[in-house]
């Protein structure tokens, strides 16, 4: 497989290079954009890590000359940055990058990115690119774990079931919850644009903090949408659009970022909200401890018609037992059946 690095800075050539020593990559080094440009225009390679500030031709400049001139092929584009270039890691995922890596690069992580290319770059559905910017999320907060996975599989179930009810039966199509199972996995998006400082924090937030921490839902549609912007033949993005922006408003209109009220909230982001806060109550943070399964129960359930929509809490009901057995065994037989 063909790969090309961008980089003006030869001791960091030198260094991935020494890293791609052994592999099996038809590896192609460019010392600036123009170059690089050049060189993707003649040889075509699947995968290319770029550089953001580089001379003659940027790394952004890149990005987006390889995502206007793609015909029947999709090149995976990593985006090289520094911890403080948020700003300018948003702007290369609005101009079509796919990856990003922290310098200075550590040697697994580098070798690893380049696997997801792989599997990328030979599988270019709608399933790579939504599993590709989920990893970002795990990435920037790194305490949720497997967060982002037990939602898409709690999304899953509540979904399935959705589907033969009445009331869904005509939203729930089967695109419909393809695309919603795929979008629960960037709920949290837009966390990437919250300081580490925040983000990282063991301390139970102030009222600016968590004023702060509340605009990741208006970042996360934000940059999901500049996406679609550049890439309008994603349609299956509304969904993810969706949720990332109205997956914290609440049933009694209490919530953020719009106060949207009962069924205006949107279907996908009632469905998410309730998987993401059964899992943040159930699975310990850095700063609680988990809440048993009884008291998650108690708490989900006390919520109907406030911060839940009340049906979807009866369909929470009559699926609890496959949510337990699926994501969370350990707790399995520990709650009665009066709740």
């Amino acid at each position: 497989m063909k790969l090309l690095i961008a980089e003006d800075n030869l001791m960091h050539q030198m260094i991935l290079s020494e890293y791609l020593n052994g592999t099996s990559y038809e590896v192609m080094f460019a010392n600036n954009g123009k170059e690089a440009w050049n060189i993707w225009k003649e040889f075509a390679p699947e995968i290319v890590v770029t550089d953001i500030n580089m001379p003659y031709m940027n790394g952004h400049e890149l990005i987006r000359n390889i995502r206007e001139h793609e015909i029947g092929t999709y090149t995976h584009i990593i985006t090289i940055t520094s911890s403080q270039e948020i700003v300018e890691l948003e702007k290369s995922f609005v101009n079509g990058s796919d990856d990003f890596m922290v310098k200075p690069i550590q040697e697994n992580e580098f070798i690893f990115r380049l696997k997801v290319g792989e599997r990328v770059s030979r599988s270019t559905d709608k399933k790579a690119f939504f599993d590709t910017l989920a990893r970002l999320t795990e990435l920037r907060d790194r305490d949720t774990g497997s967060h982002v996975n037990r939602i898409k599989v709690f999304t899953t179930i509540l979904a399935s079931h959705m589907k033969g009810m009445p009331k869904y039966s005509e939203i729930m199509t089967e695109t419909y919850v393809k695309n919603l199972i795929l979008s629960s996995i960037l709920h949290d998006i837009g966390k990437i644009g919250i300081d580490d400082d925040l983000l990282k924090s063991k301390s139970i937030y102030t009222d600016e903090e968590r004023h702060r921490m509340q605009k990741h839902t208006v970042f996360g549609s934000q940059l999901l949408s500049e996406i679609k912007e550049v890439h309008p033949n994603m349609g299956f993005l509304d969904l993810a659009i969706s949720i990332a922006r109205s997956h914290h408003e609440r049933y009694d209109g209490k919530g953020y970022p719009d106060r949207l009220k009962g069924e205006s909230i949107p279907l996908e982001a009632r469905i998410v909200s309730i998987a993401d806060v059964f899992d943040a109550l159930i699975s310990k943070r850095a700063y609680k401890n988990a809440f048993t399964l009884e008291k998650t129960l108690e708490i989900m359930y006390s919520e109907s018609g406030k911060q839940f929509d009340p049906d979807l809490i009866e369909v929470l009901k009559s699926v609890i037992d496959e949510i337990i057995g699926t994501l969370y065994p350990q707790n399995e037989g520990a709650v009665s059946n009066d709740l």
